[in-house]
């Protein structure tokens, strides 16, 4: 007499078990009823409601989390159509949309795509269009409402075209946005810690200085932002994508958010990473409007744009879908190449100027109204250009605490002797100060003469003539100087 889903929940949440027994009761009730307004006596069905009605031995106890549960708080199951935060009118568009797209449900299948509880939710949402004869059931395998098998009659089949005229969206039931803000700010990315023995576990691959590494981990434990400037190749990305690794512990995402019943989809499968495969989800009680993901990261390079930092609406889903800041809250935002987008650097950190400073951002629907949403990432940005040709006082001054610009020129006219003379001040005067100095380090000069030069040269069978850039002709000119090499002739870069 129970039904399989009934079975499945009861095995998952023994200590729910006089709950379920309560279910059982009033299904059992309601059935004797009906019997007995079809000629039926109702003995049997008193028999077997007393059966259901023996307590279970034992007290029982809290339920034990399973062991690949992440131990996050998670969202509690809403216990009714209002703990949604939705309207009954948009869940019963939802419901309507899935069941024409499908075809025939059963009501335990219409609740896990909608992500929705049964109970007190989605049943009341199904006797809503049953009621406006919109669906009707076609039977059951079991008395057990969860395999009632629904399906959409011709009126329906109109108002689920109505609907999706107004949104093609389709999926899990969307999160009220101030639900989503509030959840973004008890997981916010201010909470991660790094300590000196987590930098030196990620970077142990890599010859990273020690003096380096007590720079990155302030920065990450920062939670705002890092400007990493540097000539190609010497490893500004692969510091971006291992300080990803440090990014501890789940985050709860919504696959969606709503506001003024228009849906934005957040949930990405390139960025975000789910915890549990469905079926451990499954096991675990809690809203599966949001999935347990580890920390995002959204990286981007020459393609981003202004555009797609804001909401991007579909004139054909009628639905939007969220910027790749709004994907990446509560984990890593990095801009590689930046300066070599489409869109020039000073319209982009005009963009980011508030939000980095505010730890705000505001997005416009299509109609015109802005809405608020949390700016909570460590945004990390990798560049090869000079960043005086790149950003300006106001932005530096919310990427870094403090920074420096030398602007007295030396004998030669140049900046070169005067901003080395200021890092030898700086160096000596801030505690903990590091300079890489690459103008003193041998190993460049023989990471250019075994690696740089050599492919080079590998490249012709002689060479006559070598044009080298002044700024790296010290490294590499005393392999091309070689007879076998040809001539060396040095050109300004």
């Amino acid at each position: 007499m129970i039904g399989q889903g009934d079975e499945r929940q009861l095995a998952m949440q023994p200590s729910r078990l006089s709950e379920f027994i309560t279910l059982v009761r009033e299904r059992f009730e309601a059935a004797a009823r009906e019997g007995e307004r079809a000629g039926c006596g109702r003995s049997y069905f008193r028999a077997l409601m007393t059966i259901t009605a023996r307590p279970p031995s034992g007290p029982p106890g809290p339920a034990a989390p399973p062991a690949d549960v992440p131990r996050i708080p998670l969202p509690p199951e809403p216990r009714s159509i209002e703990e949604t935060g939705l309207p009954l009118g948009m869940l019963a568009d939802l419901a309507l949309k899935t069941l024409y797209l499908r075809g025939q449900m059963t009501l335990a299948e219409i609740a896990t795509s909608l992500g929705l509880p049964i109970a007190n939710v989605v049943d009341k949402v199904m006797d809503f269009l049953k009621a406006d004869r919109l669906v009707e059931i076609r039977g059951g395998a079991t008395l057990s409402a969860a395999t009632y098998q629904f399906v959409i009659v011709d009126r329906g089949s109109e108002k689920a075209q109505e609907a999706l005229a107004r949104s093609q969206y389709v999926g899990k039931a969307p999160v009220p946005l101030a639900t989503y803000i509030a959840a973004v700010q008890r997981q916010s990315i201010s909470n991660i810690h790094v300590t000196p023995d987590d930098l030196s576990r990620a970077f142990s691959h890599m010859v990273i200085p020690r003096e380096t590494l007590a720079q990155l981990g302030p920065a990450v434990n920062s939670g705002k932002s890092i400007f990493l400037f540097g000539p190609p190749g010497n490893g500004k990305t692969t510091i971006a994508e291992v300080l990803v690794s440090l990014l501890k512990g789940e985050v709860v995402l919504p696959y969606a958010v709503e506001i003024d019943q228009q849906v934005i989809k957040v949930f990405d499968q390139v960025y975000h990473r789910p915890v549990l495969d469905p079926v451990q989800a499954d096991r675990v009680r809690y809203d599966h409007r949001w999935v347990i993901s580890k920390r995002p990261i959204v990286m981007t390079g020459g393609e981003l744009t202004l555009e797609t930092l804001d909401l991007i609406y579909d004139e054909t889903s009628k639905f939007y879908e969220a910027p790749f800041q709004m994907k990446a809250n509560g984990g890593i935002f990095m801009v590689d190449d930046f300066g070599r987008q489409r869109v020039s650097p000073k319209d982009l950190l005009n963009r980011w100027i508030v939000p980095l400073e505010k730890r705000v951002d505001y997005l416009t629907l299509h109609t015109g109204k802005k809405i608020e949403i949390p700016f909570d990432m460590l945004i990390i940005f990798s560049t090869n250009l000079d960043p005086a040709d790149l950003v300006d006082e106001a932005f530096l001054r919310r990427v870094c605490p403090r920074w420096v610009r030398v602007q007295e020129r030396d004998d030669t006219g140049g900046f070169l002797k005067t901003r080395l003379q200021m890092v030898r001040h700086l160096c000596a005067t801030v505690p903990n100060a590091y300079w890489t100095n690459q103008y003193g380090n041998l190993d460049a000069v023989e990471a250019h003469y075994q690696l740089t030069a050599g492919e080079v040269c590998a490249e012709f069978d002689s060479l006559d003539y070598v044009f080298i850039g002044v700024s790296t002709a010290g490294t590499i000119a005393a392999r091309f100087a070689s007879p076998a090499a040809g001539s060396l002739v040095n050109c300004p870069d």
